[in-house]
Protein backbone atom coordinates (compact mmCIF):
# COMPACT_ATOMS: atom_id res chain seq x y z
CA UNK A 1 0.00 0.00 0.00
CA UNK A 2 2.76 2.34 0.91
CA UNK A 3 4.29 1.60 -2.42
CA UNK A 4 0.95 2.46 -4.28
CA UNK A 5 0.36 5.65 -2.82
CA UNK A 6 3.99 6.66 -2.71
CA UNK A 7 4.57 6.03 -6.53
CA UNK A 8 1.30 7.89 -7.14
CA UNK A 9 2.73 10.94 -5.80
CA UNK A 10 6.31 10.33 -6.54
CA UNK A 11 6.70 8.00 -9.85
CA UNK A 12 10.37 7.58 -9.42
CA UNK A 13 10.34 5.97 -5.88
CA UNK A 14 11.53 2.88 -5.68
CA UNK A 15 13.87 0.75 -2.87
CA UNK A 16 16.60 -1.60 -4.07
CA UNK A 17 15.97 -5.69 -3.10
CA UNK A 18 19.38 -5.05 -1.11
CA UNK A 19 18.75 -1.56 0.04
CA UNK A 20 18.49 -3.31 3.47
CA UNK A 21 18.53 0.18 5.30
CA UNK A 22 15.64 1.53 3.56
CA UNK A 23 13.66 -1.16 3.95
CA UNK A 24 14.15 -1.22 7.60
CA UNK A 25 13.19 2.78 7.28
CA UNK A 26 9.75 1.91 5.52
CA UNK A 27 9.22 -0.90 8.57
CA UNK A 28 10.16 1.78 10.89
CA UNK A 29 7.41 4.35 9.52
CA UNK A 30 4.60 1.40 8.89
CA UNK A 31 5.14 0.34 12.26
CA UNK A 32 4.67 4.11 13.68
CA UNK A 33 1.83 4.27 11.46
CA UNK A 34 0.10 1.21 13.57
CA UNK A 35 0.19 -0.31 9.87
CA UNK A 36 -3.52 1.16 9.39
CA UNK A 37 -4.22 2.15 5.81
CA UNK A 38 -5.32 5.70 5.83
CA UNK A 39 -2.13 6.63 8.05
CA UNK A 40 -0.35 4.92 5.20
CA UNK A 41 -1.66 6.75 2.41
CA UNK A 42 -1.74 10.23 4.25
CA UNK A 43 2.26 9.58 4.77
CA UNK A 44 3.21 7.77 1.50
CA UNK A 45 1.69 10.60 -0.07
CA UNK A 46 4.43 13.14 0.98
CA UNK A 47 6.91 11.23 -0.70
CA UNK A 48 6.76 13.61 -3.50
CA UNK A 49 8.15 16.18 -0.93
CA UNK A 50 10.62 14.28 1.13
CA UNK A 51 12.60 11.00 1.35
CA UNK A 52 12.24 8.11 3.71
CA UNK A 53 14.54 9.03 6.07
CA UNK A 54 13.27 12.36 6.08
CA UNK A 55 9.53 11.04 6.55
CA UNK A 56 10.56 8.81 9.78
CA UNK A 57 12.42 11.65 11.35
CA UNK A 58 9.35 14.10 10.68
CA UNK A 59 7.16 10.58 12.15
CA UNK A 60 9.33 10.36 15.38
CA UNK A 61 9.26 13.84 15.82
CA UNK A 62 5.29 14.58 15.50
CA UNK A 63 4.57 11.15 17.44
CA UNK A 64 7.15 12.37 20.61
CA UNK A 65 5.18 15.07 20.94
CA UNK A 66 1.72 14.03 21.32
CA UNK A 67 2.71 10.41 23.40
CA UNK A 68 5.87 12.11 25.65
CA UNK A 69 7.99 9.65 24.04
CA UNK A 70 5.29 6.54 24.51
CA UNK A 71 5.37 4.88 21.14
CA UNK A 72 3.94 1.72 22.45
CA UNK A 73 1.11 3.05 24.20
CA UNK A 74 0.33 5.12 21.12
CA UNK A 75 -3.67 4.80 20.31
CA UNK A 76 -5.37 4.60 17.09
CA UNK A 77 -6.99 7.80 17.00
CA UNK A 78 -4.04 9.50 18.23
CA UNK A 79 -2.20 7.92 15.44
CA UNK A 80 -4.61 9.42 13.00
CA UNK A 81 -4.54 12.54 14.65
CA UNK A 82 -0.68 12.74 14.75
CA UNK A 83 -0.77 11.96 11.08
CA UNK A 84 -3.45 14.90 10.46
CA UNK A 85 -1.41 16.92 12.43
CA UNK A 86 1.35 16.47 11.09
CA UNK A 87 -0.01 16.85 7.45
CA UNK A 88 -1.97 20.06 8.61
CA UNK A 89 1.26 21.83 9.79
CA UNK A 90 3.09 21.33 6.36
CA UNK A 91 0.38 23.16 5.03
CA UNK A 92 0.90 26.69 3.71
CA UNK A 93 -1.50 28.86 5.31
CA UNK A 94 -3.62 29.49 2.36
CA UNK A 95 -3.87 25.74 1.58
CA UNK A 96 -4.79 25.04 5.91
CA UNK A 97 -8.00 27.70 4.61
CA UNK A 98 -9.01 26.01 2.12
CA UNK A 99 -8.90 22.95 3.49
CA UNK A 100 -11.09 23.63 6.69
CA UNK A 101 -13.78 25.29 4.21
CA UNK A 102 -13.82 22.20 1.94
CA UNK A 103 -15.30 20.37 5.27
CA UNK A 104 -18.85 21.44 5.00
CA UNK A 105 -19.25 19.82 1.40
CA UNK A 106 -20.98 16.37 2.38
CA UNK A 107 -20.84 14.81 -0.93
CA UNK A 108 -18.21 16.24 -2.53
CA UNK A 109 -17.55 19.49 -4.87
CA UNK A 110 -16.85 20.78 -8.38
CA UNK A 111 -14.40 23.45 -8.88
CA UNK A 112 -17.07 26.38 -8.25
CA UNK A 113 -18.66 25.56 -5.56
CA UNK A 114 -14.87 25.34 -4.05
CA UNK A 115 -14.28 28.73 -5.70
CA UNK A 116 -18.01 29.87 -4.08
CA UNK A 117 -17.95 28.43 -1.02
CA UNK A 118 -13.87 28.92 -0.21
CA UNK A 119 -12.80 32.08 -1.43
CA UNK A 120 -12.86 35.33 0.79
CA UNK A 121 -10.54 38.58 0.98
CA UNK A 122 -7.73 36.56 1.92
CA UNK A 123 -7.85 33.97 -0.18
CA UNK A 124 -9.27 34.82 -3.90
CA UNK A 125 -11.47 32.86 -6.15
CA UNK A 126 -8.88 32.76 -8.57
CA UNK A 127 -6.42 31.06 -6.25
CA UNK A 128 -8.46 28.04 -5.54
CA UNK A 129 -7.86 25.89 -8.82
CA UNK A 130 -3.98 25.71 -7.68
CA UNK A 131 -4.83 25.59 -3.60
CA UNK A 132 -7.09 22.48 -5.03
CA UNK A 133 -4.59 21.27 -7.17
CA UNK A 134 -1.86 21.49 -4.10
CA UNK A 135 -4.41 19.96 -2.12
CA UNK A 136 -4.58 16.69 -4.43
CA UNK A 137 -0.73 16.55 -5.33
CA UNK A 138 -1.06 16.13 -1.50
CA UNK A 139 -3.46 13.56 -1.09
CA UNK A 140 -5.53 15.52 1.55
CA UNK A 141 -8.49 15.79 -1.41
CA UNK A 142 -8.89 13.35 -4.39
CA UNK A 143 -9.82 14.03 -7.78
CA UNK A 144 -12.99 12.17 -9.31
CA UNK A 145 -13.02 12.54 -13.48
CA UNK A 146 -16.42 11.85 -14.26
CA UNK A 147 -18.16 12.86 -17.90
CA UNK A 148 -18.21 16.45 -18.47
CA UNK A 149 -16.85 17.47 -14.99
CA UNK A 150 -14.32 16.73 -12.53
CA UNK A 151 -15.65 16.19 -8.79
CA UNK A 152 -13.67 16.93 -5.65
CA UNK A 153 -14.17 14.88 -2.23
CA UNK A 154 -12.09 14.04 1.32
CA UNK A 155 -12.48 10.77 3.17
CA UNK A 156 -14.99 11.28 5.82
CA UNK A 157 -11.72 10.79 8.81
CA UNK A 158 -9.85 14.25 6.81
CA UNK A 159 -13.16 15.77 6.63
CA UNK A 160 -13.64 15.27 10.45
CA UNK A 161 -10.17 16.70 10.88
CA UNK A 162 -10.81 19.65 8.98
CA UNK A 163 -14.42 20.26 10.80
CA UNK A 164 -12.52 20.47 13.69
CA UNK A 165 -9.88 22.86 12.58
CA UNK A 166 -13.01 24.85 11.14
CA UNK A 167 -14.69 25.36 14.37
CA UNK A 168 -11.31 25.84 16.22
CA UNK A 169 -11.14 29.52 13.89
CA UNK A 170 -14.92 30.26 14.29
CA UNK A 171 -15.53 30.05 11.01
CA UNK A 172 -18.15 26.83 10.61
CA UNK A 173 -21.47 29.09 10.77
CA UNK A 174 -19.55 31.50 8.22
CA UNK A 175 -18.62 28.90 5.98
CA UNK A 176 -21.67 26.80 6.59
CA UNK A 177 -24.02 29.75 5.13
CA UNK A 178 -21.95 30.45 2.13
CA UNK A 179 -22.20 26.43 1.39
CA UNK A 180 -26.13 26.86 1.94
CA UNK A 181 -26.44 29.50 -0.58
CA UNK A 182 -24.66 28.12 -2.86
CA UNK A 183 -26.65 24.63 -2.53
CA UNK A 184 -29.57 27.29 -3.17
CA UNK A 185 -27.78 29.01 -5.78
CA UNK A 186 -27.29 26.17 -7.66
CA UNK A 187 -31.02 24.69 -7.51
CA UNK A 188 -32.37 27.85 -8.80
CA UNK A 189 -29.93 27.98 -12.24
CA UNK A 190 -31.28 24.53 -12.66
CA UNK A 191 -35.04 24.83 -12.11
CA UNK A 192 -34.58 28.21 -14.28
CA UNK A 193 -33.64 25.58 -17.02
CA UNK A 194 -35.78 23.00 -16.26
CA UNK A 195 -35.65 19.28 -18.12
CA UNK A 196 -32.85 20.60 -20.60
CA UNK A 197 -31.60 19.03 -22.33
CA UNK A 198 -33.30 16.42 -20.83
CA UNK A 199 -35.10 15.31 -17.54
CA UNK A 200 -32.43 12.43 -16.99
CA UNK A 201 -29.29 15.04 -17.97
CA UNK A 202 -30.94 18.04 -15.96
CA UNK A 203 -30.92 15.22 -12.95
CA UNK A 204 -27.43 13.76 -12.93
CA UNK A 205 -25.61 16.27 -11.44
CA UNK A 206 -28.22 17.23 -9.13
CA UNK A 207 -28.57 13.85 -7.81
CA UNK A 208 -24.66 13.88 -6.93
CA UNK A 209 -25.49 17.03 -4.45
CA UNK A 210 -28.42 15.55 -2.84
CA UNK A 211 -25.64 14.88 0.34
CA UNK A 212 -24.82 18.94 0.16
CA UNK A 213 -28.55 20.06 0.28
CA UNK A 214 -29.27 18.00 3.15
CA UNK A 215 -26.14 18.88 5.07
CA UNK A 216 -27.32 22.86 3.88
CA UNK A 217 -30.62 21.72 5.15
CA UNK A 218 -29.91 20.73 8.24
CA UNK A 219 -27.26 23.79 9.10
CA UNK A 220 -29.90 26.11 8.05
CA UNK A 221 -32.97 24.78 9.77
CA UNK A 222 -31.03 23.97 13.27
CA UNK A 223 -31.47 26.24 15.87
CA UNK A 224 -32.16 29.92 14.79
CA UNK A 225 -29.43 29.90 11.81
CA UNK A 226 -31.52 30.73 8.83
CA UNK A 227 -34.93 29.36 8.52
CA UNK A 228 -35.86 30.89 5.51
CA UNK A 229 -33.09 29.88 3.48
CA UNK A 230 -33.69 26.85 4.63
CA UNK A 231 -36.94 27.03 3.60
CA UNK A 232 -36.05 28.16 0.19
CA UNK A 233 -33.76 25.12 -0.44
CA UNK A 234 -36.73 22.93 0.55
CA UNK A 235 -38.52 24.27 -1.73
CA UNK A 236 -36.21 24.40 -4.97
CA UNK A 237 -34.99 21.19 -4.04
CA UNK A 238 -38.24 19.17 -4.40
CA UNK A 239 -38.04 18.65 -8.27
CA UNK A 240 -35.01 16.47 -7.19
CA UNK A 241 -36.65 14.79 -4.60
CA UNK A 242 -39.58 14.46 -6.53
CA UNK A 243 -37.55 11.96 -9.73
CA UNK A 244 -35.96 9.71 -7.37
CA UNK A 245 -39.14 9.01 -5.78
CA UNK A 246 -37.97 10.52 -2.20
CA UNK A 247 -41.15 11.97 -1.26
CA UNK A 248 -40.96 10.99 2.70
CA UNK A 249 -37.59 12.88 2.85
CA UNK A 250 -38.94 15.77 0.66
CA UNK A 251 -41.99 15.92 3.59
CA UNK A 252 -39.52 15.83 6.46
CA UNK A 253 -37.64 19.34 5.13
CA UNK A 254 -40.91 20.86 4.60
CA UNK A 255 -42.38 20.49 7.53
CA UNK A 256 -38.79 21.12 9.74
CA UNK A 257 -38.47 24.03 7.80
CA UNK A 258 -42.28 25.13 8.58
CA UNK A 259 -41.48 25.09 12.10
CA UNK A 260 -38.39 26.65 12.22
CA UNK A 261 -40.29 29.84 10.45
CA UNK A 262 -42.26 30.00 13.29
CA UNK A 263 -45.60 30.87 14.02
CA UNK A 264 -45.74 33.93 11.59
CA UNK A 265 -43.62 32.77 8.75
CA UNK A 266 -43.70 35.07 5.58
CA UNK A 267 -46.54 34.18 3.22
CA UNK A 268 -43.67 33.65 0.31
CA UNK A 269 -41.98 31.46 1.86
CA UNK A 270 -44.53 29.41 3.61
CA UNK A 271 -47.14 28.98 0.04
CA UNK A 272 -44.35 26.90 -1.64
CA UNK A 273 -43.60 24.31 1.01
CA UNK A 274 -47.68 23.20 1.46
CA UNK A 275 -47.16 22.85 -2.15
CA UNK A 276 -45.01 20.19 -1.82
CA UNK A 277 -46.68 19.08 0.91
CA UNK A 278 -50.06 18.71 -0.69
CA UNK A 279 -48.28 16.78 -3.64
CA UNK A 280 -46.06 14.21 -1.53
CA UNK A 281 -48.67 13.31 0.69
CA UNK A 282 -51.17 12.82 -1.54
CA UNK A 283 -48.43 10.51 -3.78
CA UNK A 284 -47.83 8.89 -0.63
CA UNK A 285 -51.45 7.90 0.10
CA UNK A 286 -52.63 10.58 3.12
CA UNK A 287 -55.00 12.29 1.17
CA UNK A 288 -56.60 14.20 4.42
CA UNK A 289 -53.40 15.48 5.18
CA UNK A 290 -53.01 16.55 0.69
CA UNK A 291 -56.11 18.21 1.31
CA UNK A 292 -55.05 20.00 4.64
CA UNK A 293 -51.44 21.50 2.74
CA UNK A 294 -53.47 22.16 -0.69
CA UNK A 295 -56.36 23.92 1.22
CA UNK A 296 -53.49 26.35 2.86
CA UNK A 297 -51.64 26.65 -0.08
CA UNK A 298 -54.48 28.19 -2.23
CA UNK A 299 -55.69 30.34 1.13
CA UNK A 300 -52.04 31.72 0.69
CA UNK A 301 -51.36 32.07 -3.41
CA UNK A 302 -55.03 33.90 -3.43
CA UNK A 303 -53.54 36.63 -1.23
CA UNK A 304 -49.99 36.77 -3.42
CA UNK A 305 -51.66 36.34 -6.52
CA UNK A 306 -54.47 39.42 -5.56
CA UNK A 307 -51.22 41.44 -4.58
CA UNK A 308 -48.76 40.67 -7.67
CA UNK A 309 -50.85 39.50 -10.72
CA UNK A 310 -47.80 38.06 -11.56
CA UNK A 311 -48.41 34.75 -14.17
CA UNK A 312 -45.89 32.77 -11.51
CA UNK A 313 -48.13 33.17 -8.73
CA UNK A 314 -51.30 32.41 -10.72
CA UNK A 315 -49.92 29.23 -11.95
CA UNK A 316 -48.87 28.34 -8.26
CA UNK A 317 -52.65 28.95 -7.29
CA UNK A 318 -53.69 26.65 -10.09
CA UNK A 319 -51.22 23.96 -9.15
CA UNK A 320 -52.24 24.61 -5.38
CA UNK A 321 -55.97 24.10 -6.12
CA UNK A 322 -55.30 21.23 -8.31
CA UNK A 323 -53.82 19.25 -5.94
CA UNK A 324 -56.51 20.16 -3.59
CA UNK A 325 -59.05 18.88 -6.03
CA UNK A 326 -57.17 15.56 -6.80
CA UNK A 327 -57.06 15.00 -3.01
CA UNK A 328 -60.45 15.76 -2.29
CA UNK A 329 -61.54 13.09 -5.34
CA UNK A 330 -59.56 10.65 -3.70
CA UNK A 331 -61.29 11.36 -0.66
CA UNK A 332 -64.43 10.56 -1.83
CA UNK A 333 -65.40 14.42 -1.73
CA UNK A 334 -66.89 14.19 -5.94
CA UNK A 335 -69.06 17.79 -5.89
CA UNK A 336 -66.20 19.79 -4.11
CA UNK A 337 -63.64 18.08 -5.95
CA UNK A 338 -65.48 18.88 -9.45
CA UNK A 339 -65.79 22.85 -8.12
CA UNK A 340 -61.84 23.17 -7.14
CA UNK A 341 -60.88 21.39 -10.05
CA UNK A 342 -62.88 23.36 -12.69
CA UNK A 343 -61.55 27.04 -10.71
CA UNK A 344 -58.13 25.22 -11.42
CA UNK A 345 -58.53 24.95 -15.11
CA UNK A 346 -59.42 28.62 -15.49
CA UNK A 347 -56.87 29.77 -13.16
CA UNK A 348 -54.33 27.82 -14.93
CA UNK A 349 -55.40 28.89 -18.62
CA UNK A 350 -55.66 32.34 -17.52
CA UNK A 351 -51.81 31.97 -15.92
CA UNK A 352 -50.56 30.33 -19.67
CA UNK A 353 -49.03 27.39 -17.62
CA UNK A 354 -49.58 24.70 -20.29
CA UNK A 355 -48.65 21.94 -17.90
CA UNK A 356 -50.48 23.15 -15.33
CA UNK A 357 -53.73 23.46 -17.33
CA UNK A 358 -52.98 19.58 -18.69
CA UNK A 359 -52.76 18.66 -15.28
CA UNK A 360 -55.60 20.45 -13.89
CA UNK A 361 -57.87 18.83 -16.49
CA UNK A 362 -56.20 15.31 -15.54
CA UNK A 363 -57.79 16.26 -11.77
CA UNK A 364 -61.10 17.48 -13.28
CA UNK A 365 -61.98 14.30 -15.10
CA UNK A 366 -61.08 12.25 -11.75
CA UNK A 367 -64.73 14.26 -10.47
CA UNK A 368 -66.47 13.47 -13.80
CA UNK A 369 -68.96 11.38 -13.78
CA UNK A 370 -66.84 7.60 -14.50
CA UNK A 371 -69.66 6.01 -16.67
CA UNK A 372 -69.41 9.36 -18.83
CA UNK A 373 -66.27 7.80 -20.49
CA UNK A 374 -66.68 9.36 -23.56
CA UNK A 375 -66.63 13.58 -21.73
CA UNK A 376 -63.00 12.01 -19.49
CA UNK A 377 -61.39 11.10 -22.89
CA UNK A 378 -62.40 14.34 -24.38
CA UNK A 379 -60.84 16.60 -21.63
CA UNK A 380 -57.83 13.91 -21.38
CA UNK A 381 -57.25 14.19 -25.24
CA UNK A 382 -57.24 17.79 -25.11
CA UNK A 383 -54.53 17.66 -22.06
CA UNK A 384 -51.99 15.63 -23.97
CA UNK A 385 -51.91 17.75 -26.82
CA UNK A 386 -50.88 20.56 -24.28
CA UNK A 387 -48.81 18.44 -22.76
CA UNK A 388 -47.06 16.27 -25.71
CA UNK A 389 -44.31 19.38 -26.79
CA UNK A 390 -43.43 20.03 -22.98
CA UNK A 391 -40.47 18.50 -21.18
CA UNK A 392 -42.67 17.18 -18.32
CA UNK A 393 -42.72 13.89 -18.57
CA UNK A 394 -44.73 13.91 -14.95
CA UNK A 395 -47.73 15.15 -16.48
CA UNK A 396 -47.87 13.51 -19.74
CA UNK A 397 -47.49 10.38 -17.98
CA UNK A 398 -50.53 11.15 -15.47
CA UNK A 399 -52.81 12.21 -18.69
CA UNK A 400 -51.99 8.67 -20.20
CA UNK A 401 -52.37 6.87 -17.08
CA UNK A 402 -56.28 8.42 -17.21
CA UNK A 403 -57.09 7.74 -20.96
CA UNK A 404 -55.71 3.81 -19.86
CA UNK A 405 -58.38 4.25 -17.00
CA UNK A 406 -60.91 5.55 -19.18
CA UNK A 407 -60.38 2.63 -21.62
CA UNK A 408 -60.62 0.11 -18.28
CA UNK A 409 -63.74 1.50 -17.70
CA UNK A 410 -65.19 1.13 -21.27
CA UNK A 411 -64.49 -2.41 -21.00
CA UNK A 412 -61.29 -2.01 -23.68
CA UNK A 413 -58.63 -3.79 -21.42
CA UNK A 414 -56.13 -3.78 -24.53
CA UNK A 415 -56.04 -0.30 -24.50
CA UNK A 416 -56.03 0.27 -20.92
CA UNK A 417 -53.34 -1.99 -21.03
CA UNK A 418 -51.31 -0.02 -24.25
CA UNK A 419 -51.54 3.75 -22.50
CA UNK A 420 -50.58 1.60 -19.09
CA UNK A 421 -46.82 0.82 -21.69
CA UNK A 422 -47.13 3.85 -23.30
CA UNK A 423 -47.00 5.65 -19.40
CA UNK A 424 -44.13 3.04 -18.45
CA UNK A 425 -42.15 4.16 -21.57
CA UNK A 426 -42.22 7.62 -21.08
CA UNK A 427 -41.07 6.88 -17.84
CA UNK A 428 -38.11 4.37 -18.29
CA UNK A 429 -36.97 7.25 -20.95
CA UNK A 430 -36.04 9.22 -18.20
CA UNK A 431 -35.55 6.66 -15.61
CA UNK A 432 -37.53 8.76 -13.21
CA UNK A 433 -40.69 8.78 -11.10
CA UNK A 434 -41.19 4.98 -9.20
CA UNK A 435 -44.22 5.96 -8.32
CA UNK A 436 -45.47 6.53 -11.45
CA UNK A 437 -44.49 3.18 -13.26
CA UNK A 438 -46.35 1.43 -10.25
CA UNK A 439 -49.31 2.87 -11.60
CA UNK A 440 -48.77 2.47 -14.56
CA UNK A 441 -48.11 -1.23 -13.78
CA UNK A 442 -50.79 -1.77 -11.12
CA UNK A 443 -53.33 -0.49 -14.09
CA UNK A 444 -51.63 -2.88 -16.70
CA UNK A 445 -52.13 -5.77 -13.82
CA UNK A 446 -55.83 -4.42 -13.33
CA UNK A 447 -56.46 -4.82 -17.61
CA UNK A 448 -55.12 -8.44 -17.75
CA UNK A 449 -57.12 -9.34 -14.55
CA UNK A 450 -60.40 -8.16 -15.98
CA UNK A 451 -59.54 -10.05 -19.36
CA UNK A 452 -59.08 -13.41 -17.51
CA UNK A 453 -55.37 -13.72 -17.70
CA UNK A 454 -54.34 -14.26 -13.84
CA UNK A 455 -50.52 -14.90 -14.91
CA UNK A 456 -49.92 -11.64 -16.82
CA UNK A 457 -52.19 -9.58 -14.06
CA UNK A 458 -49.91 -10.95 -11.27
CA UNK A 459 -46.36 -10.41 -13.22
CA UNK A 460 -47.65 -6.81 -13.38
CA UNK A 461 -48.53 -6.77 -10.20
CA UNK A 462 -44.94 -8.39 -9.15
CA UNK A 463 -43.43 -5.65 -11.41
CA UNK A 464 -45.45 -2.55 -9.69
CA UNK A 465 -44.38 -4.18 -5.80
CA UNK A 466 -40.25 -4.66 -7.28
CA UNK A 467 -41.03 -0.68 -6.48
CA UNK A 468 -42.16 -0.72 -2.96
CA UNK A 469 -41.49 1.98 -0.57
CA UNK A 470 -43.15 3.23 2.48
CA UNK A 471 -43.86 6.08 0.52
CA UNK A 472 -45.17 4.70 -2.49
CA UNK A 473 -48.69 4.05 -2.93
CA UNK A 474 -48.78 0.31 -4.26
CA UNK A 475 -52.23 -0.46 -2.61
CA UNK A 476 -53.51 -1.44 -5.87
CA UNK A 477 -50.97 -3.97 -6.50
CA UNK A 478 -51.18 -4.85 -2.83
CA UNK A 479 -55.01 -5.68 -3.64
CA UNK A 480 -54.50 -7.70 -7.24
CA UNK A 481 -52.26 -9.78 -4.91
CA UNK A 482 -54.81 -10.61 -2.48
CA UNK A 483 -57.08 -10.93 -5.27
CA UNK A 484 -54.67 -13.54 -7.37
CA UNK A 485 -54.25 -15.35 -3.49
CA UNK A 486 -58.07 -15.53 -2.86
CA UNK A 487 -58.52 -16.93 -6.75
CA UNK A 488 -56.01 -19.81 -6.17
CA UNK A 489 -57.79 -20.67 -2.99
CA UNK A 490 -55.26 -18.96 -0.23
CA UNK A 491 -57.78 -17.19 1.21
CA UNK A 492 -55.91 -16.83 4.63
CA UNK A 493 -53.02 -15.18 3.11
CA UNK A 494 -55.73 -13.10 0.94
CA UNK A 495 -57.16 -11.87 4.18
CA UNK A 496 -53.70 -10.88 5.52
CA UNK A 497 -52.76 -8.98 2.53
CA UNK A 498 -56.16 -7.16 2.87
CA UNK A 499 -55.72 -6.61 6.68
CA UNK A 500 -51.78 -5.53 6.25
CA UNK A 501 -53.33 -2.79 3.43
CA UNK A 502 -55.97 -1.26 5.71
CA UNK A 503 -53.41 -0.41 8.39
CA UNK A 504 -50.80 0.72 5.95
CA UNK A 505 -52.66 2.39 3.19
CA UNK A 506 -55.89 3.64 5.89
CA UNK A 507 -56.65 7.03 3.50
CA UNK A 508 -56.77 5.58 0.14
CA UNK A 509 -60.33 4.84 0.10
CA UNK A 510 -59.98 6.05 -3.87
CA UNK A 511 -55.99 5.78 -4.45
CA UNK A 512 -54.89 6.91 -8.01
CA UNK A 513 -56.39 3.69 -9.36
CA UNK A 514 -60.03 3.56 -8.80
CA UNK A 515 -60.39 0.43 -9.37
CA UNK A 516 -58.16 -0.21 -6.04
CA UNK A 517 -61.59 0.13 -4.16
CA UNK A 518 -63.42 -3.00 -6.09
CA UNK A 519 -60.56 -5.21 -6.49
CA UNK A 520 -60.50 -4.50 -2.28
CA UNK A 521 -64.56 -5.07 -1.66
CA UNK A 522 -64.80 -7.84 -4.27
CA UNK A 523 -61.51 -10.12 -2.71
CA UNK A 524 -63.31 -9.60 1.18
CA UNK A 525 -66.82 -10.60 -0.52
CA UNK A 526 -65.12 -13.92 -1.97
CA UNK A 527 -63.52 -14.31 1.68
CA UNK A 528 -66.78 -13.70 3.28
CA UNK A 529 -68.63 -16.73 1.65
CA UNK A 530 -65.95 -19.12 1.51
CA UNK A 531 -64.40 -19.05 4.55
CA UNK A 532 -67.17 -17.01 7.08
CA UNK A 533 -66.69 -14.03 8.94
CA UNK A 534 -64.80 -15.49 12.29
CA UNK A 535 -62.24 -16.58 10.33
CA UNK A 536 -61.83 -13.85 8.13
CA UNK A 537 -61.73 -11.15 11.08
CA UNK A 538 -58.98 -13.48 12.89
CA UNK A 539 -56.87 -13.38 9.72
CA UNK A 540 -57.74 -9.91 8.93
CA UNK A 541 -55.98 -9.15 12.47
CA UNK A 542 -53.18 -11.11 12.38
CA UNK A 543 -52.53 -9.06 8.62
CA UNK A 544 -52.58 -5.74 10.72
CA UNK A 545 -49.92 -6.84 12.86
CA UNK A 546 -47.43 -7.23 9.92
CA UNK A 547 -45.03 -4.52 9.10
CA UNK A 548 -44.96 -2.72 5.90
CA UNK A 549 -41.86 -5.11 4.75
CA UNK A 550 -43.43 -8.47 5.68
CA UNK A 551 -46.25 -7.20 3.73
CA UNK A 552 -44.28 -6.37 0.66
CA UNK A 553 -42.38 -9.57 1.01
CA UNK A 554 -45.57 -12.12 1.29
CA UNK A 555 -47.30 -10.30 -1.72
CA UNK A 556 -43.83 -10.81 -3.78
CA UNK A 557 -43.69 -14.28 -2.60
CA UNK A 558 -46.68 -15.82 -4.37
Amino acid sequence: MFFDRARYAAPDFTIGESDDARWQSLHAVCTRLDGMPLAIELAAARMNAMNLDTLATALDRRFDLLTAGSRSALPRHQTLRALHDWSYDLLAEDERRVLRRLAVFAGGWTLSAAEWVCSSDDTPASDILAIVASLVDKSLIFADTIPAQTRYGMLETTRAYALERLVEHGELDAVSRAHARYCLQLLQDANSKWGEPSISAWLAPLELELDNFRAALQWSLAGERDAALGAQIAKAQYSVLEFLALFGEAVQWCERALTALGPKPDPRLEAPLHVVLAKFYSRGGYAARGFAAGSRAVELYRRIAAETNRPRDRAALAISLALTGSNLAFLGRGAEAARVATEAVAAARDAGDASGTAYALYVQTLTTDSNDVAARRAILVEALELCRDLADSLVVGIVLLGLGHAAFDAGDFASARDYANSALEQYRRDGLNEDLAIWAHSLSSVAALSAGDMELAYADAKDALLHARRWLDISCAIQVAAHVSAAGGRYDVAARIIGASDEHFPETPLAIIPITHILHDRTLAQLRETAGEAKLAAWLAEGRRWSFEELVSVARSL
